[in-house]
């Protein structure tokens, strides 16, 4: 009896085996980057604010100002994100540290007075095949005010970034933290996240969440 075993190689055009170098060993593609796959399949997303910046919340905040990825109980795919940037554009920091705020506890269908979410300013992602791609299964928000049930602790589920103090008025050079999620968090289906931070501020930061969806 014989057994064909079919592995998930990469080939190149026309071969039907895998790359390989001079000793032997499976050549990495470093050209095309470790997402690359994922966005050729069209399953990748993106969110940004305004590049002038947006408050971020206080964690335990009602009103969210900044990029919110909220997947319905009825989306079909989990959200895996990928990489969240954060960048100072203006205003008045504090230190405190910057994280990733998940509401999973209830289920999130739409909007109701007495609900956990009573407003959201959905707005479209951004397939990152530009100019192409499919339509995503989750809803999403990149401006405006989305309320909230207060946040609490138990909801910061990832702290990110770090900030310091700094004025208004103080120069700085050119800063953008990027935080690679790695593959290490699913957001599933019914669940809510955004970025927030520990303490308030008047400081304004431009914001990417950068994510891919993948069926359940």
């Amino acid at each position: 009896m014989e057994i064909t075993l079919k592995l998930p190689f990469q080939f190149k055009r026309g071969e039907d085996a895998p790359v390989i170098g001079d000793q032997n060993q499976l050549v990495a593609d470093q050209a095309h980057g470790k997402y690359y796959n994922l966005v050729k399949g069209g399953r990748v997303f993106s969110q940004a604010t305004t590049p002038l910046g947006l408050a971020l919340p206080i964690y335990t905040a009602t009103g969210i100002t900044t990029v919110v990825l909220w997947n319905p109980p009825d989306s079909g795919v989990n959200v895996i994100p990928l990489t969240a940037s954060c960048a100072y554009a203006s205003g008045t920091a504090v230190y405190g540290a910057i994280g990733l705020m998940v509401h999973d506890k209830d289920i999130l269908n739409g909007l109701a007075t007495a609900g956990y979410a009573t407003a959201f300013a959905e707005t479209t992602p951004i397939n990152a095949i530009v100019g192409g791609g499919q339509a995503s299964k989750i809803r999403s928000s990149n401006a405006g005010t989305n309320t909230f049930t207060a946040g609490v602790a138990a909801d910061f589920k990832r702290s990110m970034f770090s900030t310091g103090a700094l004025a208004a008025t103080t120069a700085v050079p050119v800063v953008n933290a990027v935080y690679d999620f790695d593959g290490s968090i699913i957001l599933k289906p019914g669940t809510i996240a955004w970025l927030a931070q520990q303490l308030a501020s008047s400081a304004l930061y431009a914001v990417t969440i950068v994510w891919c969806e993948e069926d359940v």
